[in-house]
């Protein structure tokens, strides 16, 4: 008699587990049909962007104005750790990162490809695949870190990525700030440093 009670009571208790864990994974699904949507709306954006990763012991923290525009322009003009540099990576023109890297060389201008590890992060992070659009489908991807948190705002925008190692230290965080969906930007902003 006790064996069929035992697994009842089993039975019952997945049962609970599963509705509880259920709205979570309807959330995480809300929130990335969210995201897709408001991405679609999305013609250009600005922000402030900050980095901090921390990958063999080096610690590396980036901030830099980010400007954004569909189909892929990207502009950083960077703040830390080298302010005054500015890449920009325009796909109708050329297919390398155009890098100015001192403000006082406003004259001097260099290209480097995509995978260069002087336009890429420490981790092998792209330009091209920087923006807002390609984190959040990643996030929102088939693959799902669960070594990641992540913050959205109430529009559906990605806010805040942190990653942890499996000792749960913070190996990488990103912060999207003062977010501007579709401002006026300059004409040139994706040509002239």
């Amino acid at each position: 008699m006790r064996a069929p009670r035992s697994k009842t009571l089993n039975f019952k208790i997945l049962f609970i587990l599963s509705v509880l864990l259920l709205p979570a994974s309807l959330r995480a699904d809300d929130v990335c049909s969210k995201s897709k949507k408001a991405w679609e709306s999305v013609e250009s954006y600005q922000c402030t962007y900050r980095a901090v990763t921390d990958h063999e012991g080096k610690k590396t923290e980036s901030l830099m104005k980010y400007t954004y525009q569909k189909p892929g322009k990207i502009r950083m003009d960077i703040e830390k750790p080298r302010k005054g540099a500015v890449l920009i990576y325009n796909p109708e023109v050329s297919d390398k990162v155009k890098v100015r890297p001192y403000k006082s060389f406003g004259g001097m201008v260099l290209s480097f490809p995509l995978t260069s590890k002087r336009v890429s992060s420490d981790s092998g992070g792209t330009i091209d695949k920087s923006d807002l659009g390609h984190r959040m489908a990643e996030i929102c991807g088939e693959k799902r870190d669960a070594n990641e948190k992540t913050v959205f705002d109430e529009n559906g925008f990605l806010r805040k990525i942190e990653r942890r190692d499996t000792k749960g230290n913070i190996v990488e965080s990103f912060e999207w700030k003062d977010l501007k969906i579709n401002p006026a930007l300059p004409a040139n902003a994706f040509t002239d440093f």
